[in-house]
This record gives structure tokens, sequence and C-alpha cells, in this order.
């Protein structure tokens, strides 16, 4: 478990830093440019707190923005997006937060005044969220993104 000092800096690190270059960004080129912290590394970094030390997860952090850096730097990023299917990417980041979508709805579990766990509505959301997707693919098109009336 973080302290409030740690939990700060990782605060301040993943979205106060960024946030110098996108007010540069924004300036130079008159349009929302923003940087942030990586959702999925966030996500990570979560799962991991209790099998590693802050100075660990702190220090894999700084190695894997190095590492990234250097690729940048000497053009490798094009190589390795020629080399990767998009697909596989794509199923990559899929299967990463895919665990986080579902457990939304088993999270919705409530109690009754005794305060024993009453079993959720999952398959009425899910099959509600489901139709409202679908529905607005068929009426709205492209129009709004689907993920709106889903939600």
């Amino acid at each position: 478990m973080l302290s409030g000092a740690q939990t700060s800096s990782w605060i301040v690190v993943i979205y106060g830093l960024p946030a110098i270059p996108s007010v540069v960004l924004a300036y130079r080129y008159r349009q929302p440019l923003l940087l942030t912290g990586n959702v999925f590394a966030i996500i990570f970094f979560a799962s991991l707190g209790d099998q590693f030390s802050f100075a660990e997860l702190s220090g894999a952090s700084l190695l894997a923005g190095a590492i990234v850096l250097v690729a940048a730097a000497f053009g490798l990023t094009r190589h390795l997006a020629a080399w990767i299917p998009a697909p596989i990417v794509q199923g990559l980041i899929a299967g990463a937060i895919m665990p986080f979508v579902a457990g939304i709805f088993s999270a919705l579990s409530t109690t009754d005044e005794r305060g024993v766990a009453v079993a959720p509505r999952v398959p009425a959301m899910v099959g509600a969220a489901f139709l409202a997707y679908l529905l607005s693919r068929r009426f709205l098109g492209a129009r709004l993104p689907p993920i709106f009336p889903a939600a």
C-alpha cells in the first residue's frame, strides 16, 4: 500500500508533469494536444502493487520510459510498427482492458437490509448495454460513437 506522499508523487508524475509539454504543444499548434500517463500502465501497476515495492515499480517505469525514448530517438518504432500486425496490437489492448470492463458488471452487487449480498441483475444490464449499442449503430450510424448509448 502506498503512503500519501507516494500516491501524490505518482499523481504528479503521471498527470502533472505531462501537462507542461501539453501546454507548450497546445500553444505552439493552437489545438489541444494533451499528454497523460498510460492508462494501461496504471492498471498494470495497480495489479502489481502487492507483489513489488514502490521503488521497484518506479525503477521499472523509468527503465521502460528510457527504452521507449531510445527506440523513438533511433527510429526503431517505425520498424516495429511495420513488423507487428495491427490486429495483434489491438488484440493485446483488448485483452488488457476486457477483464476490467467485464468486472464492472460483476462489481455491481448490492446488499439487502440485513447486509446479505444480493446477486445483481448482470444479464439484464449487459443485455441492455448491448441492445443500446446495436440500436445506436442501426439508427445513428457513425454520427455518435455507440459507446455513449451503451454506457
